[in-house]
């Protein structure tokens, strides 16, 4: 019961609490000048006044490049965005973890309490006896992910992929 409302109180604070502040109402992030441009496309939002104290050109336009320095906003709401992505993740998978033992849980229970049936008690005695054998393949299984996590921290931790910075991360 007690992880069950754990997980409720998890889905409400997923629901109420890690909603960004301002939801993005564009349809895509407004990072760059203009997509549409033939020359430069991928050029950073400048900023509204130009190099000296005058009006910038269009998106797009010749010398574009060397007006102004560049705006920031749109990749700091992207990185706000994504910030606000990982938290979410994050929580829902500790959900789905804690759901999915709750439910586990229950499957035990339900096999003990109907383990007293002549018919329905071969399945608690099918799962009594293969005990040993699911215990060591988890066993193994765990001994598996931890030397690929070993190996994916020492290969690539120390370099540009973050992701196996460690070997807990490496999981």
């Amino acid at each position: 019961c007690a992880l069950m409302l754990a997980c409720i109180a998890l889905l409400f604070y997923y629901a109420c609490r890690l909603q960004p502040k301002k939801a993005p109402t564009e349809r895509r992030s407004l990072v760059y000048d203009s997509v549409d441009s033939k020359a430069r496309p991928l050029l950073l939002r400048r900023k509204s006044i130009g190099a000296n104290n005058s009006l910038q050109s269009m998106p797009g336009a010749a010398g574009r490049w060397a007006e102004g320095e560049e705006s920031e906003e749109g990749l700091q709401a992207v990185g706000d965005m994504l910030v606000s992505l990982q938290q979410m993740s994050n929580v829902k998978t500790a959900y789905t973890l804690i759901q999915g033992f709750a439910l586990v849980l229950l499957f035990v229970r339900f096999v003990i309490q109907t383990a007293f049936q002549p018919k329905l008690s071969v399945i608690s005695g099918t799962l009594a006896r293969a005990a040993p054998q699911i215990a060591y393949y988890l066993v193994q299984l765990l001994t598996s992910g931890t030397m690929l996590s070993c190996m994916l921290a020492i290969i690539f931790g120390g370099g540009s992929y973050t992701g196996v910075s460690s070997v807990t991360e490496g999981m």
